[in-house]
């Protein structure tokens, strides 16, 4: 992971000072002494410590004294460190890098100058030795602009050196902070816009150049960053309409573990040892746990550690999962180390005390833990003892006996070690110092004491910014004021990356110079007054006095010409002149195109905008300022008045309409006010509710409904409906059948029959509520009587309208058990019923319909039926017989002569004939093609129609004989 300042390497990165290695730090986990699981402190092996937080493993037994005693082990953590080549280093001892992995390059320790310096603190330098660094370019003073070095050169002090960065091109971590790549285009495609501009999205990202891992934010160019450390990482604006996007940088890949323990490990292995999935870490089935913590997982966060292998407390075999299986609670996950591991066939060959590698020959080679030794790791390494080599014989190779590090140990194998500091060091042997650690070794105290491992010497050095022998050490400005003026104050910094001395020379008010030389005020630039004011200083205040000339306005350090003072008074925009020499009268005058005495000055269209109307537009015309005034869009005027369309004859509609101009348009709308109706142009007229006069002219059995009127009507409409217990079409409504013959003028006749027959009509009447009744009229009547029989025949127990899909021939039967028959002829549809005309059709009713015919029905056949002669009839059965057959001699005579007549003249004006034939007890009506095809009916298919204007003389006797 990079950094800054620096590369880190898996946990932690150190830079070894010894062999210049980059190693990986790690917690090697062991288990302590045995103890009480509760009172005991825990107490681990040397060299380690507990587990934080504490974490201890029961069942391990111990005794003290003759008891023998059940407690805990103590999980126990001591760091180990795995050897390892950063990336960029090289050589044999990863000990020299070709690039600087950051920009400042603090880490860099190539070869890369020929000159030479030697800096004070060894932790500065990469090699933790200053004497290491020799003359390498190094960064010792942490600059941000990379490494650097002192020069042979008299006139040049210092140089940084050009060393070329090294370059990634993925992400170690998931910000990506750190990422220096070359990628410049978003994860769609879109090409990256440059950091340090602002176009074609502003920003102000190049503000903060310390976001940006490169030198400067124009180095950055158009490459992918993350200045803002966004959780998504790197990105960039785009020169596209989108504002920005993130970019498609991959994870540095790494499928193996660099560790021991491998907590490092951020691979995608999802599966243990024992071939059972992997349970989600974030999820608590099959198997609860409390290993929910994200910093304990190299990913982003617990939920993108998905249900790979990992290892979150510190396992010491490696990485390992939860696993899918009930009766499996975990499993270790086999992840390969990055180095070339040795197969598992060859078993344990460093019986758990190392790591088996292979060498470049396939030879197997154990590097073992800290304390064994040998072949095959099963040794301790000399003087030392104990089941983890980690117990020492000599106590002086633990931690040198607790002596200082620059003192000798000596063990005699007494109750405690002897310790003697070393030559040029002072103290009892557990702690020892140099002469400079002790009163800075006689040196000043702003200077630096030295002191030289080799022949233990001391030797002083005044500070940057002091001068002396370093016994004695003085500012460099107590010593001739530091060469600055004896009036000059003197100042001194020191450069971080230098050490150079600046010295700051700064001339006390009010003296100017450049503090090495400091002059009187009133001598350099007049003492600060105006160029034309008289200049004085006073010793005593030091203090300057400016005065301005007479005439002039001021306090000395302005002055100014009356006219040059709000323009003496005038109108901001007229000539200010002085009359005298003294410039004390001002004249002011306006200047062309305007008017007024100076003093004010206005233009024409300025007050009450020219005399125009207010919303019109104030122009001048030629150069006399003669003012024209426009009336704007959509309004009409000469501009001195100006008025909108609504406000010209209500813009065009109605008197009464509402009129709205829209302005931006010009468009008028023409609006009718409530109660009214009508398109509001061309009229407006009130909605008056018809029925609401004589009832709209509806009868009294009729209700009245009021349509208003719509779109382009003037009035609205009236419609009539039939009350309750009336029929009709609204103009007329009747009340029943019974009701309707009595009222009507034609149907009175018929209606007294009803009344003056001893058979109850009316409740036959009102019996249906679908009848039909054939009414011959009134005049038809005036010499018939009719028996109940005959009334019955003009009745039909159904409900029959005549319209125009009315099939010609129907058959109807009368409540007399008798055939009617209903025809049409020609195009206009006249009826007929039994031949007799329709003079009026589709009277309705409450119970039916009444159809008003031109005279009786004919006499019909009587239908087929049952036997119904009595006993008593017999005697009259030959006088009846008699009359019957007479009767229908006459009928016949008659139809043949009728149809003889009109046989001869349809034949002779070229018509179609026409007959009514009988077909599966319904009638048809047939056209005949010539004479020849007349038929006379049979008396089985129908009775032949009898014309209007045939007398029958025989038909009343007929139907009086079947009376009696």
């Amino acid at each position: 992971m990079k950094t800054r300042r620096g590369i880190v390497h898996g946990i932690a990165a150190v830079l070894d000072p010894g062999f210049n290695w980059c190693y990986s730090i790690a917690n090697e986990t062991k288990l302590g002494a045995c103890m009480h699981c509760g009172s005991d402190p825990s107490r681990c092996p040397e060299g380690s410590q507990p587990m934080t937080p504490l974490k201890r493993f029961y069942n391990c037994s111990f005794t003290r004294g003759t008891k023998k005693y059940t407690g805990c082990y103590t999980l126990c953590y001591r760091e180990i460190k795995v050897p390892k080549c950063c990336y960029g280093f090289t050589g044999p001892n990863c000990d020299v890098l070709t690039c600087r992995q950051t920009m400042a390059g603090m880490e860099y320790n190539g070869y890369h100058s020929p000159h030479s310096h030697i800096m004070v603190n060894d932790r500065d330098f990469p090699e933790r030795n200053v004497t290491d660094a020799a003359n390498y370019c190094r960064n010792p003073s942490a600059d941000k602009s990379g490494p650097w070095c002192y020069t042979t050169s008299r006139t040049k002090r210092w140089e940084f050196c050009d060393v070329p960065l090294c370059y990634f091109e993925c992400k170690q971590t998931q910000t990506g902070q750190e990422y220096m790549g070359t990628k410049s285009v978003t994860q769609s495609g879109k090409l990256c816009q440059r950091w340090d501009k602002t176009t074609p999205h502003n920003h102000t990202r190049s503000s903060n150049p310390d976001h940006f891992p490169d030198a400067t934010v124009s180095a950055a160019e158009n490459h992918c960053r993350n200045p803002d450390g966004d959780i998504g990482g790197p990105w960039c604006y785009t020169m596209t309409d989108t504002p920005w996007e993130f970019c498609d940088i991959p994870l540095c890949d790494l499928q193996c573990r660099q560790t021991v323990m491998g907590k490092d490990y951020s691979g995608t292995l999802a599966v243990g040892n024992t071939r059972k999935t992997c349970q989600m870490w974030t999820s608590q089935r099959p198997h609860r746990h409390y290993q929910n913590k994200p910093e304990s997982f190299p990913d982003k966060s617990v939920a993108d550690a998905k249900n790979y292998c990992r290892n979150p407390d510190y396992w010491p075999k490696g990485p390992w999962c939860f696993t899918m299986n009930r009766d499996e609670r975990w499993a270790q996950c086999n992840v390969p180390f990055c180095d070339s591991e040795c197969p598992d066939n060859m078993g344990n060959p460093c019986n758990g005390n190392g790591r088996c590698m292979m060498d470049q020959k396939g030879q197997r080679l154990c590097m073992c833990d800290d304390g064994f030794t040998g072949v095959s790791c099963d040794s301790c390494v000399e003087e030392m003892k104990g089941r983890y080599c980690n117990q020492s014989t000599n106590r002086c190779l633990q931690n040198n006996g607790g002596c200082h590090q620059f003192a000798t140990c000596f063990d005699a194998q007494e109750e405690s070690v002897q310790c003697n500091c070393s030559t040029g060091y002072h103290g009892d042997g557990k702690s020892c110092q140099t002469a400079c650690e002790i009163y800075n070794g006689g040196c000043h105290r702003a200077a630096t004491c030295l002191f030289n491992t080799e022949n233990r010497t001391v030797s002083c050095t005044c500070r940057s910014g002091y001068v002396g022998t370093g016994i004695t050490c003085a500012k460099v400005c107590d010593v001739n004021n530091g060469g600055c003026h004896p009036l000059a104050k003197c100042e001194f910094s020191v450069g971080k990356v230098t050490g150079d001395v600046n010295i700051t020379c700064t001339c006390p008010d009010p003296y100017h110079g450049n503090g090495y030389t400091c002059h009187h005020p009133c001598t350099v630039q007049n003492g600060g007054c105006h160029p034309l004011a008289i200049c004085s200083y006073t010793e005593r205040a030091k203090n300057v006095t400016c005065v301005c000339p007479p005439g002039h306005l001021g306090d000395g350090f302005i002055c100014q010409r009356p006219c040059d003072v709000n323009n003496g008074g005038c109108d901001p925009v007229a000539i200010c002149n002085h009359t005298d020499e003294l410039l004390l009268t001002v004249f002011c005058k306006c200047p062309l195109g305007y008017r007024g005495d100076g003093s004010v000055c206005n233009r024409p269209c300025s007050v009450n905008n020219g005399g125009c109307h207010s919303l019109a537009k104030c122009d001048y015309v030629g150069t006399n300022d003669t003012v024209l005034c426009t009336c704007p869009p959509y309004y009409h005027g000469d501009g001195r008045t100006c008025q909108t369309l609504c406000e010209v004859r209500n813009g065009g509609c109605d008197a009464l309409a509402d009129c709205q101009n829209n302005m931006e348009t010009g468009v008028v709308n023409c609006t009718c006010p409530p109660s009214y109706h009508g398109d509001g142009k061309t009229f407006c007229n009130r909605i008056e509710n018809l029925c609401l006069v004589e009832s709209g002219g509806c009868p009294k059995r009729s209700n009245c409904h009021f349509q208003p009127p719509a779109g382009l009507e003037r009035a609205g409409s009236v419609s009539c409906v039939c009350k309750d217990g009336y029929a009709g079409n609204g103009t007329v409504c009747n009340g029943d059948l019974y009701q309707t013959l009595a009222a009507m003028e034609q149907t009175k006749t018929f209606y007294q029959m009803l009344v003056s027959s001893p058979q109850n009509f009316q409740d036959i009447l009102n019996a249906s509520q679908n009848l039909t009744i054939f009414v011959p009229t009134s005049k038809a009547l005036q010499s018939e009587k009719f028996t109940d029989e005959e009334v019955m025949y003009h009745i039909v127990n159904t409900s029959i309208t005549f319209t125009a899909d009315l099939d010609n021939g129907t058959t109807l039967t009368s409540l007399a058990n008798k055939y009617i028959v209903i025809t049409k002829s020609g195009q206009e549809e006249t009826y007929f019923v039994n031949g007799i005309q329709v003079i009026q059709a589709n009277i309705p009713t409450t119970n039916g319909y009444i159809h008003i015919i031109a005279a009786p029905l004919n006499a019909p056949k009587m239908i087929k039926g049952p036997s119904n002669v009595t006993p008593e009839a017999t005697s009259m059965e030959g006088v009846i017989i008699g009359v019957v057959v007479g009767c229908l001699v006459v009928v016949l005579l008659a139809v043949a002569v009728v149809l003889h007549k009109r046989v001869v003249k349809w034949h002779l004006a070229g018509q179609p004939l026409f007959n009514f034939r009988k077909s599966d007890d319904s009638f048809t009506f047939d056209r005949f093609n010539k004479v020849s095809d007349l038929n006379a009916p049979s008396d089985d298919e129908a009775e032949s129609p009898i014309d209007d204007a045939f007398h029958n003389p025989i038909y009343k006797a007929c139907t009086e004989s079947k009376v009696m």
